[in-house]
């Protein structure tokens, strides 16, 4: 499958699209009292650039699980024509736990996702941030319960031409031995392992729907005031505490990337903007 460069003039439609759905966010959220900000590279951006990583493609944001589930009930309601709100409740299709506002009438079609029959428009991600228990072995079971149908969806989901090596053969090998395992069985009990604690009362959280690794358990405390920051044209909420997230995740996030470095992450098997 050939993969897709994105020129300097496409970049600039990309990220112009991005922050339409941005705006809309940041629209529904305030009217619903939905607390999110914005976060990873797109915290760093707005941080380190008052704007876009440069070179990056892409916006996230995060809500903490109960106020995720709150959005997804706004955006069904409030959500602009224009746009379209993914997850699995709405693309069955769609394996991920986490979602995305997509841009109709755009293709940004990743190489991962291709060969899967969804909307693939120009997108920014929403992550649920979870509660985890306080206490150690809870917290680690649950994890280990997540991480094991996690690799399970991934292994059926995502495509075997954009592996690898070790990744490869490692699905190939859970491909075999989950045979008899449905997807969808797989899919849902990951999800019931992330929200076991929604309901109950922690003092952190985990983004744990796109990382695998185990130091990025925070405060809940960190999230939940925020401050507003520029960010291109408009104003985001970020973290009163963002040097502390932001740290914990990159060390020294105002450090630049060396050069070779610099390019978006995304692999683009088609673009149409």
């Amino acid at each position: 499958m050939n993969q897709i460069i994105i020129n300097p003039e496409e970049l600039k439609k990309v990220k112009k699209y991005e922050l339409d759905i941005l705006k809309e966010v940041d629209k529904i959220c305030v009217k619903n009292k939905i607390n999110y900000w914005v976060d990873f590279g797109t915290l760093i951006g707005t941080i380190r650039h008052q704007g876009f990583i440069p070179w990056d493609d892409d916006i996230d944001i995060c809500i903490l699980r109960k106020d995720f589930e709150r959005f997804r009930e706004a955006c069904a309601k409030e959500l602009d024509k224009k746009f379209f709100y993914q997850s699995h409740e709405t693309e069955k299709e769609y394996y991920l736990w986490f979602d995305k506002i997509r841009y109709n009438n755009t293709i940004f079609k990743e190489v991962f996702l291709a060969k899967h029959n969804i909307h693939h428009g120009v997108y920014i991600d929403i992550f649920p941030m979870d509660n985890v228990p306080d206490d150690y072995y809870l917290r680690k079971k649950q994890r280990k319960i997540y991480q094991f149908y996690r690799k399970i969806v991934q292994a059926k989901y995502g495509g075997l031409r954009f592996r690898q090596g070790k990744k490869k053969i490692g699905a190939i090998l859970i491909r075999v031995l989950t045979f008899f395992v449905p997807l969808e069985y797989a899919y849902r009990k990951g999800t019931s392992a992330l929200v076991k604690y929604k309901d109950a009362e922690t003092a952190a959280v985990q983004m744990m729907v796109d990382s695998e690794r185990v130091d990025t358990i925070l405060p809940k405390k960190y999230y939940i005031k925020t401050q507003r920051k520029k960010f291109e044209d408009i104003s985001v909420p970020v973290p009163i505490e963002h040097d502390k997230v932001l740290s914990a995740w990159y060390g020294d996030y105002m450090k630049l990337p060396a050069e070779k470095d610099r390019k978006s992450q995304h692999k683009l098997s088609e673009l149409k903007l």
